[in-house]
């Protein structure tokens, strides 16, 4: 039996069924396109949002720890100096004498030249003659132990008030120049000479705070501030005798001015350095212990950026401290002249 054919009206409209069902499936999967294309944006836009806002909390990050850097730097700079600091590391340095240590003073156990300074004169203490004072100091020892003991000799020297020299001097030419400089250099004195021409520890340390410190400022460009850590550096250089500070401003002075064509703010250096004097003046004079020394100088330069006074104000104020010291005085020798009428 022959199964009847579909009638026309019968595939027809199983024709349109099919294509409202291809349109409804087309316009469907169109509609999730367009959903995915939006979420998609959207995901795009929150993750470009979160990095945007990342960077920009990781700049102000590294801008604020850049500034606490610059901050402290010159802090830092200025309590390095402090001769305290050399006395409290020789103390910890100290240590049993070694063959090297021996080595290192052998013409100065021989002859005793310069004494308390033998250092600058007896050949056995500048880098390189040290060096080979350990080198020779046994026969017997590895090149292993002549390195070990060369660091820890040099290391126990640099440690001290006395430091290690730059080269080593004859002691008449020394001399000559130590005295030169007392009598040409306002407020200079042997010692001062004998530090310049030797180098320590915390010298070394400052030195390379103050280069990071002039690295960061020649980066941003800002001439305040490179302007504050030159004031700030040129004055611990000087005080302190620190050779390494001083080649430093030196050089950074002339790099910013005739290269980067930059105009230092000068009224920004000054400050810088008046401050920093104030603040080596008390390192200097309290004789405290060091951290409390610390701590002071902090406090007060906590005030001093608070309330800065003007020039004027300031020898107003010493003019007044100092005539009422005198008057202190006049009035305790007259104290003291009646106690004792026959003096």
């Amino acid at each position: 039996m022959k199964r009847a054919l579909p009638s026309v009206e019968c595939v027809q409209g199983l024709s349109r069924g099919l294509v409202r069902l291809e349109c409804s499936v087309y316009l469907n999967m169109k509609k999730i396109a367009q959903k995915l294309k939006k979420s998609a944006s959207t995901a795009k836009e929150t993750v470009s949002g979160k990095v945007k806002k990342a960077t920009t909390t990781a700049k102000d990050s590294s801008a604020k720890i850049q500034e606490a850097i610059q901050r402290v730097i010159p802090e830092a700079v200025t309590f390095l100096s402090n001769e305290e600091l050399l006395k409290w590391s020789e103390s910890i340095t100290k240590g049993a004498t070694t063959i090297y240590d021996k080595a290192l003073d052998s013409n100065y156990l021989a002859t005793r030249i310069g004494g308390g300074n033998h250092r600058m004169f007896d050949g056995g203490h500048d880098l390189l003659s040290a060096l080979k004072a350990a080198q020779e100091a046994s026969d017997n020892d590895s090149l292993q132990e002549e390195v070990i003991g060369y660091v820890s000799a040099i290391w126990k020297d640099v440690t001290t008030t006395k430091g290690l020299p730059f080269v080593t001097w004859s002691k008449d030419d020394y001399d000559v120049c130590a005295q030169w400089v007392k009598d040409n250099v306002p407020g200079a004195s042997k010692e001062w000479f004998y530090d310049l021409c030797s180098f320590d520890v915390f010298e070394v340390l400052s030195a390379s705070l103050g280069v990071v410190s002039v690295v960061f400022s020649l980066t941003e460009e800002d001439n305040k501030r490179l302007a504050e850590i030159l004031g700030n550096l040129g004055v611990v250089g000087i005080t302190s005798a620190n050779l390494f500070l001083g080649l430093i401003v030196v050089f950074v002075t002339a790099y910013a001015y005739f290269y980067k064509k930059h105009n230092l703010n000068n009224k920004a250096m000054f400050s810088s350095a008046g401050k920093t004097a104030f603040k080596v003046f008390l390192y200097r004079v309290l004789g405290w212990p060091i951290l409390m020394e610390l701590v002071l100088v902090l406090v007060v330069t906590k005030l001093l950026k608070r309330n800065i006074p003007d020039g004027q104000q300031l020898l107003e104020f010493v003019r007044v401290k100092l005539t009422k010291m005198e008057l202190s005085f006049e009035f305790g020798s007259k104290l003291r002249s009646m106690d004792n009428p026959t003096a």
